[in-house]
């Protein structure tokens, strides 16, 4: 899949973004109006979710529709709230397996892992199998036509090596969920701690007018998102303090072991400087941890401070992750695919959306909180319905 994912090809996406963007700022600018022109409060990550499963679909050279004021797809609904069920809902079974697996041996839980639950369940229902069919099939037909959408390069990329049409499909549905979900969730927190930062917000704001006016175009390039400093900066700090993914596991392929940066104690005093493990063992990496560490990040490093990253602090001490030292998308060989594609996304459709609006919290005693899971999602605390959702007050700036 790298040739989908390259440099050139993501590049190629950004009028995809820029006009799903602009679709968006229309149906908000519309819902506002509709207010007589007042301010409204909307779940902004329900919003944003619909929108990047829109551009998404489009990159793919699939128009979903899922911004169309009669947006009721199936595929919609199917990813409206993808981890909700899981999450928020869990059956019997999940609560007494998140009970009780600190007390299993690792075989069991490996079994009950591999169980199926609400959430594996539902995302095989977030796509039906004959829309990702069709198109990889339209695909295998147009190849010689030369597209270079995701899917055209994907079907072509795979077809020397006879990957089945089952397995294609299942690629679909992957970036389809990784590629909407996570990066709506991430432009979701970080409208939300600009609406804590009225300054802040209003500074990117003009540094998006002046990038403009010197571009002497409102539609902005790749070149000129990455010569805005503040725009970078407050991106890479919520990709680095509200990491969707907090953590990710891998198996150890054989014996090793495994050096501490920092030595260790345990709980009978001694220090330990390494870690020995066994081929087939489980290792949690987190990354919501390193992001927090004091030692790399300061010692603000629990605070959302996008100045560090225009002092350039906590960039040259290690040399993780795929941009600016961030374990977010992990790291090496098996580090997120579309990392450029989230970036580019994301920078296109916050420099259309802060441009068009701005955001305030909501009034009243409302608290937006992380999920208490793997997947730090926003979501409202004590609300009686749990799943996640952000909402903002939004006005249209003039």
């Amino acid at each position: 899949m790298e040739p989908a994912f390259s440099y050139a090809s993501v590049a190629a996406f950004l009028p995809i973004f820029q006009e799903k963007s602009h679709i968006a700022a229309h149906r908000w600018r519309e819902i506002i109006s509709q207010n007589g022109g007042n301010p409204v409060v909307l779940n902004v990550h329900t919003w944003l979710a619909r929108l990047t499963l829109d551009a998404m679909g489009a990159a793919m050279d699939y128009e979903l529709g899922t911004l169309e004021v009669s947006s009721e797809t199936e595929l919609a609904k199917q990813y409206e709230n993808p981890f909700s069920d899981s999450q928020y809902n869990p059956g019997d079974g999940r609560i007494l397996f998140l009970d009780v697996v600190g007390y299993l041996p690792e075989c069991a839980i490996h079994l009950l892992q591999n169980a199926h639950n609400a959430n594996s369940k539902r995302l095989k229902r977030c796509i039906a199998a004959h829309v990702a069919r069709t198109l990889i099939l339209r695909k295998m037909d147009l190849l010689a036509a030369g597209n270079k959408d995701i899917m055209s390069l994907l079907v072509k990329a795979n077809q020397p090596e006879e990957v089945s049409i089952e397995e294609l499909i299942a690629q679909l549905m992957t970036l389809l969920l990784a590629g909407h979900e996570t990066t709506a969730s991430t432009m979701a927190w970080l409208l939300y701690e600009l609406s804590r930062n009225q300054d802040l917000q209003d500074k990117l704001r003009e540094e998006i007018k002046e990038s403009r006016r010197h571009r002497g175009s409102e539609e902005l390039t790749t070149q000129v998102f990455e010569s805005m400093p503040l725009l970078q900066a407050i991106m890479k700090e919520t990709l680095r303090y509200h990491p969707i993914l907090a953590r990710t596991i891998r198996t150890a392929g054989q014996d090793d072991v495994i050096p501490l940066s920092v030595p260790h104690r345990t709980t009978d005093g001694k220090f330990l400087s390494e870690v020995a493990v066994e081929k087939g063992q489980q290792i949690f990496i987190s990354f919501a941890a390193y992001n927090r560490l004091t030692s790399i990040w300061g010692e603000d490093a629990h605070v959302w401070n996008p100045d560090r990253f225009l002092n350039d602090n906590g960039t040259t001490k290690t040399g993780l992750g795929v941009i600016s030292n961030l374990l977010t998308f992990n790291s090496g060989e098996r580090s997120c695919i579309g990392w450029r594609f989230a970036l580019l996304e994301m920078q296109s459709m916050l420099c259309d959306l802060i441009s068009n609006f701005k955001f305030s919290p909501p009034s009243g005693d409302v608290q937006i909180i992380r999920s208490e899971s793997g997947l730090m999602m926003p979501m409202v605390k004590g609300a009686k319905n749990p799943q996640t959702e952000l909402p903002l007050t939004i006005s249209a700036v003039v």
